[in-house]
């Protein structure tokens, strides 16, 4: 216990902003104040200080955290559970509405632990969702699913319909988040047809909500906005502050699709009338994101390039941030416990010590009265002193023996601190490392992303289409370099996430900017795990230059068509295979024409790889890249 307290107190100090808001803070109703006053209960401290967390998340996230982890302390001295779980949970939404995503995370698996305890079943299923934010806000998508999924079945037993309300949009925001649109979609309309019998409520209307927002995320404007009409009529009575601001960017962001950017434009301005306080930061950043969108669809390039430079600032902002002060808790903390073992050890010698000294009161005493009681008797007294004399040399033997160990302890014990302090240099080392590196993955993300929106606004002021449709390959091409990094920094290695993975995010990028993600399927088959980047860069290329070949020329006057891409180990290497049903090439087998430069750049992009592309016989197009990168070192791309 006071270890955990010292902790709290020690990242109160770390974090100014959060210190000056605990201090600051207003003064409680006359009820919370005696409730904190002197003698009264720690639970009740310990409920009242939730109550304070509660009320000022909107208004003031870092004195609601402060409230919120002293009153974690004064229910778990308290010893009653349910308090505990209550700041707990509050302590958990502060630190999601100030982006301390990872303490969340341990924070909701505390509540976890202690809602499993009670039986609770309502209160297990809440902290599953929280869970499941954390892990979507740290980009683990699969875990995300999965927590929000567990939630929902337990609480559809529970008929609790405003619970099960929640359940569903915090899954389907899941599941749109990580690119599972159909799934998205069936679990709202399976949600809807529950609801069917009952007239217009809150719940039905997110309901249409969620579908809508799913339908933005595939740019099927249309389709989107008749629910989103349904839902405002519904919320806009029933409906809180949250609700209105939501609506409000969804309904700008249908108009911006479908090209009404001056309806759009009111109803951005009515979502910075209605900016709801919490999460401040993640609602403007929707919001200044909104503003992008709208300014692209008008053409307004300078603005656009504006916003999209205060967005990336924010974000770099805010992970810097949050980089720094993990590193300064981290290095505190670890001053702490170095600091706890020595005092243990202090006491440990102190209590030896003591002992020794009683030890040595207690004969001394027994040979005063032994003295004391012989002074009449001669023979008695010189046995004594012969005993005295014998157990003072000994007592002096054992005394040199202890100082002499003493000595050889504290050496050892100077050595070991030596040792700890050494080691955690080289831990606080190697996250830094870790840290600088994710950190310059992203902003190579985000200058590639820059390099993009420059190079759209140069090609949309040239009439030339043919210099408008090398703008765009060239375009394509830096996504693909863009999406490399930012597939490293999402999962902290290149090896972090399956392969599949990425070629399906790489896919889905491609036919959305050629506006045939509606037209043309795509389906990734690999059992492999990420390779190393410069594996994985030049091998994302060759799929972008391949795929956007297909997308341009295979399917010319098709409604449909399916792209399936393969790579497998293969004899000493690997096999990409890429295949269309499309028109083909109309040529029978042999090695690939030098006809573009795009085919001239996957030429290029096999030799780097240390590997040769065939164009196989069939139905369609079938292009067949073997690689082997291990075998000799790979040449460099002239």
């Amino acid at each position: 216990m006071i270890s955990i307290s010292r902790r709290i107190i020690v990242l109160l100090t770390l974090h100014p902003l959060l210190f000056l808001a605990v201090a600051l803070a207003s003064p409680p109703e006359d009820g919370l104040r005696m409730a904190l006053a002197g003698q009264a209960p720690a639970i009740s401290k310990a409920e009242a200080l939730v109550t304070l967390a509660t009320r000022s998340i909107t208004t003031d996230p870092a004195g609601s955290l402060g409230h919120a982890r002293n009153a974690l302390l004064y229910a778990e001295r308290s010893g009653d559970t349910r308090a505990e779980h209550m700041a707990l949970h509050a302590k958990g939404e502060a630190e999601l509405n100030l982006g301390l995503y990872a303490e969340a995370l341990r924070t909701w698996f505390q509540a976890l632990e202690v809602a499993r305890a009670t039986g609770d079943v309502r209160a297990i299923a809440n902290d599953l969702m929280g869970i499941s934010d954390a892990y979507r806000f740290n980009q683990n998508m699969d875990k995300a699913v999965e927590e929000a999924r567990n939630a929902l079945a337990m609480l559809l037993a529970t008929h609790d319909e405003e619970a099960i309300d929640k359940a569903h949009g915090t899954l389907m925001r899941c599941l749109m988040e990580a690119g599972r649109y159909d799934e998205a979609i069936t679990l709202g309309t399976t949600a809807l047809k529950r609801l069917e019998s009952q007239p217009d409520t809150p719940a039905k209307a997110r309901l249409w909500q969620h579908i809508a927002q799913v339908l933005l995320a595939q740019a099927k404007y249309n389709d989107a906005l008749p629910l989103l009409v349904k839902a405002e009529r519904v919320l806009e009575v029933h409906g809180d502050v949250h609700d209105g601001f939501m609506l409000d960017i969804d309904m700008a962001r249908a108009h911006i699709g479908i090209g009404l950017h001056e309806i759009a434009t009111e109803r951005l301005r009515q979502a910075e009338g209605s900016l709801p306080a919490a999460p401040a930061w993640r609602n403007t950043d929707l919001l200044l994101d909104t503003r992008y969108q709208l300014a692209l669809g008008q053409e307004r390039w300078q603005e656009a390039l504006g916003l999209l430079q205060e967005k990336m600032a924010r974000e770099d902002s805010l992970a810097q941030g949050q980089v720094r002060l993990k590193m300064a808790g981290m290095q505190v903390l670890h001053d702490l416990d170095l600091r706890d073992e020595d005092n243990a050890r202090l006491l440990v010698r102190n209590v030896m010590h003591e002992e020794t000294i009683a030890d040595q009161r207690a004969q001394n005493r027994w040979l005063v009265a032994m003295s004391a009681g012989l002074l009449t008797l001669t023979i008695v007294l010189f046995i004594t002193v012969r005993h005295a004399l014998r157990m003072n040399r000994r007592l002096k033997m054992k005394t040199a023996v202890i100082g002499r160990q003493s000595e050889v302890i504290s050496a050892k014990n100077m050595e070991l601190q030596r040792q700890n302090l050494r080691l955690s240099e080289s831990l606080v080392n190697e996250e830094e490392q870790e840290m600088l590196i994710k950190e310059i993955h992203h902003r190579v993300k985000n200058n590639l992303q820059v390099v993009d929106s420059l190079l759209s606004i140069q090609g949309s002021q040239h009439m030339d289409p043919v210099l408008e449709k090398q703008f765009r390959e060239a375009q394509g091409r830096i996504r693909s370099m863009a999406l490399v990094h930012e597939h490293i920094y999402r999962s902290g290695s290149a090896k972090g996430a399956s392969l599949k993975t990425h070629l399906e995010q790489l896919a889905r990028s491609v036919l959305v900017a050629y506006g045939m993600h509606d037209r043309i399927s795509v389906s990734v088959t690999s059992p492999l795990d990420g390779f190393p980047e410069d594996i994985q860069m030049p091998l994302t290329l060759v799929v972008n230059e391949l795929l956007t070949n297909a997308v341009k020329h295979a399917f010319t006057g098709r409604e449909q068509g399916h792209v399936r891409i393969v790579v497998r180990p293969a004899a000493e290497g690997y096999e990409l295979l890429f295949s269309d049903d499309g028109h083909g090439l109309g040529v029978e087998g042999g090695y690939l024409p030098d006809s573009s430069f795009g085919m001239e750049l996957v030429g290029i992009l096999a030799r780097q790889l240390n590997g040769e592309v065939r164009l196989l016989k069939g139905l369609g197009t079938t292009f067949s890249l073997t690689f082997a990168p291990d075998r000799k070192a790979m040449r460099a791309a002239s």
